[in-house]
């Protein structure tokens, strides 16, 4: 009983993990969407090339 107990946990704490990672990858995709090149190189230092290279 104690294994499958600890079975049920470890299957939900993977999705809630799985689901937070999905999510995090979304809000990226989003803001990437938001921002345009020159926005993002004045405000984070990366050049134009290296904000390119990340889409």
């Amino acid at each position: 009983m104690d294994n499958e107990l600890l079975e049920i946990q470890k299957d939900i704490f993977s999705k809630e993990e799985g689901i937070k990672e999905g999510e995090k990858k979304k809000a990226i995709e989003i803001a990437k969407s938001l921002l345009d090149v020159d926005t993002i190189a004045l405000k984070t230092g990366l050049s134009i090339d290296e904000i390119n290279k990340l889409k």
